[in-house]
């Protein structure tokens, strides 16, 4: 037995009259809008709707609607999730400071609500295409203009209330440069800055929190590098010294060659 459609609305006001059954102009512009949100994703372009229609062609019309909102209510079903959890949003940072005596660090002033005005690290919210790492990367560019490929993350943030806008995560990623260099405030950045770490003005949600670790991983990086450094120093001195001693080896063999060399020996 076949199943029975579901029902999902009726064509009104429409009157049998002869020769067919005449359906009201404003009912007609009705479904021609109903059509066009029901399948807005399929190819098929949504029928016409004249003023009056056969017996036959009234029935296929009611059945068509049918057809495809039944489709688009499966297909949404499909698509949907089976968990009802809430689900938070995701956001990322990026703190970049310089590799100075005086280490600086970029600062963008906010140009919107929450905390407009005040200060913060340029970062935003992640597509749904992209990682955190590559939210940090574009978002650092569109509110700076500063392009930077090398970072390493910091830590997740997820304090309740660190977004007044709702339940924010937030992962902070670090980079380190030689120097400031020039940057400007873009998108929904009013200013972009580098500010003395000695000197922080006023910081938006939890960047004192997230600045303090970054200072942590910083010093961890420039002890990395200075290491390496050392390291790098060291093994040019020692292969310097080995050279020396070829060096000098080689020159001690020809003076003794010299020291023997005699008339006979030309001959």
């Amino acid at each position: 037995m076949p199943r029975k459609k579901k029902d999902y609305g009726e064509i009104k006001n429409y009157k049998v009259v002869d020769g067919g059954i005449w359906i009201p102009k404003e009912e007609c512009q009705r479904l021609s809008e109903l059509f066009k949100k029901l399948h807005d994703d399929h190819a098929a372009e949504p029928p016409m709707f004249g003023m009056t229609y056969n017996v036959e062609g009234f029935r296929r019309l009611y059945l068509l609607y049918n057809d495809f909102a039944e489709r688009i209510e499966k297909e949404k079903s499909e698509m949907a999730y089976t968990y009802k959890y809430p689900r938070p949003a995701m956001t990322a940072d990026c703190i970049v400071m310089t590799r100075e005596a005086a280490p600086k660090v970029l600062l963008i002033q906010r140009g919107d609500q929450p905390f407009k005005g005040s200060w913060a690290f340029p970062g935003g919210f992640m597509n749904m295409d992209e990682t955190t790492e590559q939210c940090a990367v574009r978002e650092l560019e569109e509110e700076t203009g500063l392009r930077l490929s090398k970072i390493q993350q910091i830590g997740a943030y997820s304090k309740v209330d660190r977004d007044p806008r709702g339940r924010t995560i937030t992962v902070a990623y670090l980079a380190v440069i030689d120097a400031p260099v020039a940057v400007t405030g873009l998108d929904d950045a009013a200013k972009a800055e580098w500010w003395p770490l000695s000197d922080l003005p006023h910081l938006a949600f939890d960047h004192y929190d997230i600045i303090q670790d970054a200072i942590r991983v910083y010093a961890q990086v420039i002890e990395t590098k200075e290491k390496t450094l050392h390291e790098q120093f060291k093994e040019q001195k020692e292969r310097m010294h080995e050279i020396s001693n070829q060096i000098r080896e080689q020159c001690a063999h020809v003076q003794e060659l010299c020291r023997n060399y005699t008339k006979k020996d030309v001959k």
